[in-house]
């Protein structure tokens, strides 16, 4: 789960996670099995997904009720994604994963409370960006990508460029490709020129993850080429980007 979500500050790893998921899941272990349901939703892989979260949650859900908060977070993600659906129970338990500190909990929590999901959950961007905090101080990368995107877009907090390109680029060391693609994305539009070799770096990083959009704009940058060397890291200009 670590190496998938970046949690506790490690760089996601694809294929390690899958091999560890799978020794797991042959050890009747069913966060094994439902972190394959995750590597098979990232890859499009619905019925595969949705087969590994129904193994999953008939064992999950005792751990759950018992109070271990990767078991209610898990469960919470079941709740949103197994027919039939129920996305209310799967809030209670993301707030009760959040509530035992549970990071990936408090990042997923704090989203959902930034934009709300009515009637289930109503807006309160403080609660949500007080979950946020929580989540990143715990070096959760999605907390700190979902961090920086509120400073990038002004949600909850008010917008700041260098805020968000802090937290955002901790996600993106974490070889989190939508974060990669993010901050390219403020990088070039803070300054397209200083911050050149870095964006397309950052561009190249993500679409080498299959990232669409990266592997769009990285096109558009190089005129059709594919990809240019590694560079040194130039410093952001203070500048202000337009909003997105």
């Amino acid at each position: 789960i670590y190496m998938r979500a970046g949690e506790n500050g490690i760089k996601v790893d694809f294929d390690a996670a899958r091999q560890w998921s799978q020794r797991a899941a042959k050890g009747d272990q069913p966060l094994g099995l439902y972190n394959l349901g995750n590597l098979a939703l990232l890859l499009g892989e619905f019925e595969a997904s949705n087969t590994y979260y129904q193994d999953a949650q008939l064992l999950l859900t005792r751990r759950a009720s018992e109070g271990d908060p990767i078991s209610q977070f898990a469960m919470g993600e079941i709740c949103f994604f197994v027919t039939p659906k129920n996305p209310s129970r799967g809030i209670e338990y993301f707030k009760e994963s959040a509530g035992a500190g549970y990071p990936q909990a408090q990042a997923t929590l704090g989203a959902l409370y930034l934009k709300g999901l009515p009637p289930l959950l109503q807006q309160d961007t403080r609660k949500g960006i007080t979950l946020l905090v929580e989540g990143a101080r715990r070096q959760s990368m999605t907390a700190r990508f979902n961090l920086g995107m509120a400073y990038y877009n002004g949600e909850g907090v008010p917008k700041d460029n260098n805020r968000a390109i802090r937290w955002l680029r901790l996600a993106a060391d974490q070889n989190f490709a939508e974060a990669q693609y993010s901050l390219a994305t403020l990088l070039l539009e803070v300054d397209p020129v200083i911050n050149k070799h870095e964006g397309i770096r950052l561009l190249q990083q993500a679409a080498e993850q299959h990232h669409v959009g990266a592997s769009e704009d990285l096109r558009k940058h190089l005129g059709g080429r594919g990809t240019i060397a590694p560079q040194t890291q130039i410093p952001v200009s203070p500048s202000q980007p337009k909003p997105s």
